[in-house]
């Protein structure tokens, strides 16, 4: 379903203000005096004596038109206006005609607030006549922009951009006249016209060529140093690259904007600009920051009376009427819808009140009240057919096609759709179209029209990938995440068709590959490579921005781990600035950053770096949003494989199982980890997760040897080398599995991963009580819930430094009290070691706005609703955080988040061992994996990382990690070292003892 953004302050129609009279009036609000003056004056008699009564009506009528009243300016307008034309009259009494035209633009100008477009048509008509007579060629041009600007009010844009052409044409020949005078006249009106032909080209879909004209007329603005002209310039600017789906740019235009209009104390242009960049932030998917604006202007404009102007609180309620819905506020939603509907028909606004039925209509339909969404698609409908807009319409035209789609009309759909995608084509909306075309897709492939179907989908995706590229390097990470998940549903609806049809074509295939390895950690590789390239950079305002970034993410981190009955400062403020620099960071540091890099990657680029034996394997989760007939708000997923082996001509996109099967068998909530690996990963049991996952890919993976593989969704959570085949063999036992973040880590040239370990850091046998001696006594203590000491741990990390030391490595071993949370923030930069291992506690917990019934207790961590902030590891001191007792300003509070990590600067670091429990567990997101330590590591440049996926006992785990450093210290790789020391484990334990360990690249 589709909504209807009002962008406000676009319609800001460039007048002739110089040419009446008044826009030079300064009369205070009290038209009495001036009356009983006029009343004095004698009655007109068509010669030049009639200028002082002519004046004085009009000063009355300027004071009436201040208060509002403007039948009563109407009335002493019209008492002295004459719009009989004389050319004898006019040529012999020049000055009382010059005086009579500059009341008639006053007049005019009431005429069009009133929406009495007929009549005012008629006297800039006149007046242009006028002017002729006079051979005042700038007042002509002024009077044709007028009427320019009336058809434009009347949505006429073809006579409206014929007359601009004309207005144009006259002010560019004034401007090169030998007088100075009409030289300036001429050059300040063909600004304007620049200005309002770039209107009307906007409302003709034609963004380019307004941009084009924007900016002429923005740099004459500048030229003559018009602030007011300006701020309107960069507000279209802004609008029309919104429009194109350039939202950085559209961004930078409203910014500078604002700066300006602030300048001014605009407020009216201020609250304007507040809904335009709502809309732009809606259009991101960033919805909360969209609200926040929205009511920034809602603010501003209760303070100012907009009864002149009622299209301002129309648009505004009307988008918060949207942007509730998206948030699910449902009531909010309907009230605000109500309330712009409401004003809409005060104002007698048509467009607006199509709009307001449009809205409810799609809230009716959300709600299965199909035929109530069809009344009101109607309502609006009628109101359109009169006065056409090919917005509004292209909208309304999709929500019908909704409306019959789920309803099963599926030719009816086809004909709406078609009818929608084709306007929004005229208007050159692509952010818009690369959303609305998968619906037309949907409605060709259900009334049989499969290769219609295809080509629309190809050309939706490729558009959305061409959308990314231009937007995403320049926003901050949390608006690219928004970003990535809104337009993830377009790459989503094109693998569910190329997965369907997989046997019928074979060139889909590909372009789903190259969109795996584009999506796989897009959002993770782009906000880590320009970090990195803003620190490494030598401009000194980039370092200090970038270490800006660094301070306000620890104020972040400190205020988001304390109770909340404790937090000092406002959180929200500070995650405002921290955004901000950090999108100013990524501006001033994309050149720098090899971002668009993965915009290239593609499948056949994999398939030439593997060997024979080797298979490259993208999981994917795919919502089926076009093949089942399913109601608007069916959710159902399922995985699949898309599979390239050398020699292969396409990729082979394999379906696996349901999003439902895989839940259900991996569903650990009802009982403890011995008990669910048991059940799933027993040799000797049932062979179920393989059926699901892996035995529809056996006819793919013939005589294969290596498998790179890439998981998503739940398949993160699975440990492959576990999954029992059958005769009691595991899935390692017939392959060398290599798990990784991407299969687009095999195009980073020579994968070396054989390490000289020089120096390392390793933690265990930690003291959860107790901070270091020097502020042990400054911590208060008190009862809750205790982190247990791992002995295990200790003799763990003793045994890893023996063999280490054994070596020649460096080793830092710190145990009890010195483990602390300092050490390890110490350890950053070019002091960061080759390996860190962590043996402690580690902790994972669930989304709490989902709920959960078994959490032993609350805290900061566990209720946080930042993933990063509910998974972490313990040092020293941790059970009194965790309990909620104070720590001393500028000292760790022994818990490590995953987000405190990926602050870190650990891209000198190769290896990290987190022996802990489900350090790979946390929150799945899309194509971005699990949102957790995993990532976070990956963030702070950690090549390898070891994880649990499953709390594995302590004996055994020590055992692993011996057997694990034993064989990388004697020189042997990385990879080779894991498998081997779990090849070693497995001979004499089952699964659960070792499976839970991942090695991921």
């Amino acid at each position: 379903m589709r909504f209807i953004f009002f962008p406000l302050g676009l319609l800001t129609i460039c007048f002739p203000f110089s040419g009446s009279i008044s826009a030079q009036s300064k009369t205070a609000l009290n038209p009495d005096p001036i009356i009983a003056e006029l009343s004095q004056t004698p009655p007109l008699d068509g010669t030049n004596a009639d200028t002082i009564r002519i004046m004085l009506a009009n000063e009355v009528g300027i004071v009436y038109e201040k208060m509002k009243m403007l039948d009563s300016a109407l009335f002493y307008y019209f008492l002295v206006a004459d719009t009989v034309i004389s050319e004898e009259k006019v040529l012999r009494f020049k000055e009382r005609s010059v005086i009579n035209s500059l009341l008639l633009n006053d007049l005019m100008t009431v005429l069009l607030r009133k929406r009495e477009f007929d009549q005012a048509l008629a006297i800039c008509r006149i007046n242009f006549k006028i002017n002729a007579l006079l051979a005042n060629q700038a007042e002509m041009a002024n009077q044709m922009n007028s009427i320019g600007t009336i058809w434009f009010y009347q949505r006429d844009f073809v006579q409206a951009g014929e007359c601009y052409e004309q207005a144009f044409t006259m002010f560019s020949d004034l401007a090169k006249s030998t007088s100075e005078t009409e030289r300036q006249a001429g050059v300040r009106g063909a600004s304007r016209l620049y200005y309002n032909l770039g209107l009307v080209f906007r409302k003709q879909g034609n963004n380019r060529k307004a941009a084009e004209y924007y900016m002429k007329a923005l740099d004459i603005k500048e030229e003559n140093k018009d602030e007011k002209g300006i701020s309107n310039c960069l507000n279209a600017l802004g609008a029309v690259n919104k429009a194109m789906g350039e939202y950085p740019k559209a961004e930078q235009y409203y910014k500078k904007c604002l700066l300006i209009r602030e300048s001014l104390n605009d407020s009216v242009g201020i609250a304007d600009l507040y809904n335009n960049m709502c809309t732009l932030y809606k259009s991101q998917g960033n919805y909360k920051k969209a609200l926040s604006y929205g009511q920034k202007g809602l603010e501003l404009v209760k303070v100012f009376d907009n009864s002149d102007d009622p299209d301002r609180l129309i648009s505004l309620y009307s988008n918060m009427g949207i942007l509730y819905h998206f948030l699910g506020e449902d009531s909010l939603s309907e009230m605000y819808f109500q309330y712009s509907l409401d004003e809409a028909i005060k104002s007698i606004d048509s467009i607006s009140i199509a709009t307001g039925y449009t809205h409810f209509g799609v809230n009716y339909c959300e709600s299965n009240n199909f035929q109530a969404a069809d009344s009101n698609y109607r309502k609006a409908m009628e109101i359109l057919e009169k006065f056409p807009n090919k917005r509004a319409f292209s909208t309304l035209y999709n929500n019908m096609g909704d409306l019959a789609a789920v309803q099963g009309k599926d030719i009816e759909a086809l004909e709406w759709y078609k009818k929608s995608i084709s306007l929004k084509q005229e208007l050159n909306e692509r952010a818009n179209l690369a959303n609305y075309y998968p619906s037309l897709a949907k409605a060709y492939l259900r009334t049989g029209d499969k290769l219609q179907c295809r080509e629309i989908l190809v050309k939706s995706m490729k558009m959305q990938r061409k959308l990314l590229k231009e937007n995403f390097s320049v926003l901050s990470e949390s608006e690219k995440a928004m970003f990535l998940k809104q337009a993830t549903i377009v790459f989503e609806k094109f693998n569910d068709f190329a997965l369907a049809h997989a046997e019928e074509t074979d060139t889909l295939q590909g372009l789903c590959y190259n969109n795996s390895l584009l999506l796989n950690g897009l959002l993770l590789n782009s906000t880590r490579e320009i970090l990195e390239a803003a620190e490494n950079n030598q401009d000194s305002t980039m370092k200090l921005a970038f270490w800006q970034l660094k301070q306000l993410r620890e104020e972040i981190s400190n205020l988001q781990s304390m109770p909340a009955d404790k937090k000092e400062g406002n959180l929200e403020n500070l995650e405002l600035r921290a955004n901000a620099l950090e999108e100013e960071l990524v501006r001033k540091s994309v050149s720098f950053a090899r971002l668009y890099r993965q915009f290239d990657f593609q499948w056949t680029d994999v398939q030439k770096v593997l060997g024979q034996g080797e298979v490259a394997i993208e999981f994917v989760k795919i919502r089926h949003a076009m093949i089942l007939q399913e109601s608007l708000k069916a959710d159902s997923f399922s995985y699949a494989a898309l599979i390239i082996r050398p020699g292969m001509k396409t990729p082979a996109f394999v379906p696996l199982c349901s999003s439902n099967e895989l839940a259900q068998l991996t569903d650990r909530s009802s009982t403890d980890d011995l008990r669910y690996v048991d059940r799933v990963y027993d040799p000797q049991g049932e062979t179920l997760l393989y059926n699901l996952i892996w035995k529809p890919m056996e006819n793919q993976l013939k005589d294969a040897k290596t498998v790179y593989f890439a998981p998503a969704g739940m398949l993160h959570q699975v440990s492959f080398a576990g999954i029992p085949v059958s005769g009691g063999k595991l899935l390692s036992d017939k392959f060398s599995l290599q798990r990784v973040s991407g299969t687009s880590v095999l195009l980073e040239g020579e994968r070396n991963d054989k390490i000289k370990v020089k120096n390392a850091l390793i933690y265990g046998g930690i003291d959860f009580t107790g901070f270091p001696e020097e502020i042990r006594n400054t911590v208060s203590s008190g009862d809750g819930f205790t982190w247990q000491f791992l002995e295990a741990s200790l003799v763990e990390a003793s045994v890893i430094e023996k063999i280490l030391k054994k070596s020649g490595t460096n080793v830092s071993f710190l145990s009890g009290k010195k483990a602390s949370e300092e050490s390890f923030r110490a350890a950053s930069g070019n002091s960061a070691p080759d390996v860190i291992h962590f043996a402690t506690h580690g902790f994972t917990f669930p989304d709490p706005e989902k709920g959960s019934e078994d959490l032993l207790f609350e805290n900061s961590f566990v209720m946080n609703l930042d993933p990063l902030f509910r998974t972490g590891l313990l040092f020293a001191g941790a059970n009194l955080t965790w309990n909620g007792r104070h720590v001393p300003e500028g000292k760790e509070d022994g818990v490590l988040t995953a987000f405190e990590v990926a602050n870190q600067n650990l891209r000198n670091t190769r290896l990290v061992v987190m022996s802990a429990c489900e350090t790979g567990m946390g929150h799945i997101s899309g194509s971005e994996g699990v949102y957790g330590l995993q990532r976070a590591f990956k963030m702070a440049g950690v090549k390898y990382i070891v994880m649990s996926l499953w709390a594995v006992p302590d004996e055994q785990t020590a055992e692993l990690m011996s057997l694990f450093y034993s064989k990388l210290a004697s020189g042997e790789t990385i990879r080779k070292s894991f498998v081997a020391a779990q090849n070693e484990m497995k001979k004499k334990y089952a699964a659960y003892f070792w499976a839970g360990f991942v090695l991921i690249e």
